[in-house]
């Protein structure tokens, strides 16, 4: 389950990039900088729900050490393990899906977020 603990790195710190590159700039559609949000906001999110659908793996690991009699850490194999990365990207991925269609929430002719009602 290591490695799934340094995945958890590597997604939270991806999503607290993207947040801080979608909030400290300004947006336009008249510019190419509208990519870089969407993409930001995807990245983003990528982040925040594979971080959290790695601590619920890491949560039902510790169940299951907790659980066992003697407290043994690997009691899941590599194969298993790799799988359930595997799992929570693929996951994170589908989850993200909706940011690429949705349109964007206006204020004083910049974009300020994705709308609500297309998201």
């Amino acid at each position: 389950i290591e490695k799934n603990s340094k995945n958890l790195g590597i997604y939270s710190v991806a999503s607290v990039v993207m947040s801080i590159i979608m909030t400290k700039f300004s947006y336009t559609e008249l510019y190419w900088t509208i990519y870089i949000y969407k993409m930001s906001f995807a990245l983003n999110l990528l982040g925040a729900e594979g971080s959290t659908i790695g601590k619920s793996i890491i949560a039902v690991h510790r169940y299951f050490v907790m659980r066992s009699r003697d407290f043994a850490e690997k009691n899941w194999t590599r194969t298993f393990i790799y799988r359930c990365l595997v799992l929570q990207f693929l996951l994170s991925l589908l989850l993200t899906t909706p940011v690429w269609p949705a349109s964007y929430a206006y204020k004083n002719h910049l974009i300020k977020s994705l709308s609500s009602e297309h998201f």
